[in-house]
């Protein structure tokens, strides 16, 4: 867990480890991969999907049965880590946090089992912990919805025509979803009435877009590692909202020009910076980005006003600011 985790208090601290013994009992045959996933497992970051399903459980009149709220919680952890998977075998990237990807360790074929072992995992724990029909449906048409997402960005790859509308579009599938399922999961575990789920699940929207976005413009960062700018989603074809800004503002054909290559060199990608800088695209995506937070902090003063509730906004305001 990093530090974010490690600020939380010693109860929530102590209900993210028994999440991540979840995790790291997923019974997989083979030792060696059952090591890699244990390493992805205690290398994924800030647990911030599982956190959200243990706050959100205690905005209801009720308080929920542990073992069924550490399973949920688990559950968007387990589908979490699938997306990663998965993501990287479609970047060909080789390292995630500083541990080889999956993909890197064992090939394409593999690392998409493996992907696709988590998603049953995912499945087992939903149905451990589920209270109905109607929430297992819910969940499903949220699963469809991220692989949605994913779907459609990947046929947007290079598209110098992306709209800002296929960007959110595609944001709300693959980001938005997982978080708005985790608020889900915690309130109607806790039985909450429909307004609170319903406050809930778009605070997780909001805070999906602020997330993505902001987490998009340090794409644009210098990396210290190498000096030059880390530009991966625009060598990747993907064309987030900074470059779509730009593409409109009247650095707009230059860009395109530069984005036509079949292979960028330093000096294009020092290049696409300063474009983007001078059209203004990183400040508008910024403000963009920082409205959503916005929204999502006032959607928190429409639920239960708890210590819970306290220390999302607490812990919402160091998240965007790592960003």
């Amino acid at each position: 867990m990093d530090k974010l985790t490690l600020a939380l208090p010693s109860q929530l601290q102590s209900d993210l480890h028994a999440v991540e013994r979840r995790l790291l009992q997923l019974n997989v045959e083979n030792p060696v991969q059952k090591s890699a996933l244990q390493k992805l497992i205690t290398g994924s970051g800030k647990m911030l999907r599982a956190t959200f399903v243990l706050l959100a459980s205690t905005w209801g009149p009720i308080t929920p049965n542990r073992d069924r709220v550490l399973n949920a919680a688990a559950a968007v952890e387990v589908i979490h880590l699938a997306s990663l998977v998965h993501d990287d075998v479609i970047d060909n990237a080789t390292r995630r946090r500083g541990q080889p990807t999956l993909n890197s360790q064992f090939g394409e074929q593999t690392a998409i089992y493996l992907g696709d072992y988590l998603f049953t995992k995912y499945f087992e724990l939903l149905l451990s912990y589920s209270t109905d029909f109607a929430n297992l449906d819910y969940c499903v048409q949220a699963m469809k919805a991220v692989l949605t997402g994913e779907i459609e960005q990947t046929e947007l790859n290079f598209n110098l025509h992306r709209t800002e509308q296929d960007y959110l579009k595609s944001v709300q599938g693959k980001t938005n979803e997982l978080f708005r399922i985790s608020f889900s999961q915690g309130v109607r575990l806790a039985e909450a009435d429909p307004v609170v789920c319903q406050t809930a699940e778009e605070l997780g929207n909001q805070i999906g877009f602020a997330f993505q976005i902001l987490n998009d413009l340090t794409d644009f960062q210098i990396n210290p590692q190498t000096g030059l700018p880390r530009l991966n989603d625009v060598q990747e074809g993907t064309y987030t909202l900074p470059i779509i800004k730009t593409l409109q503002s009247d650095q707009g054909p230059e860009l395109a020009t530069i984005l036509k290559k079949d292979h960028l060199k330093v000096g294009d990608l020092n290049v696409i910076v300063q474009l983007v800088k001078e059209s203004g695209g990183l400040a508008a995506t910024k403000t963009i980005g920082e409205g959503y937070v916005h929204s999502a902090l006032q959607l928190l003063n429409q639920l239960p006003q708890n210590n819970s509730t306290k220390l999302l906004r607490k812990l919402l305001h160091r998240v965007f600011a790592t960003l």
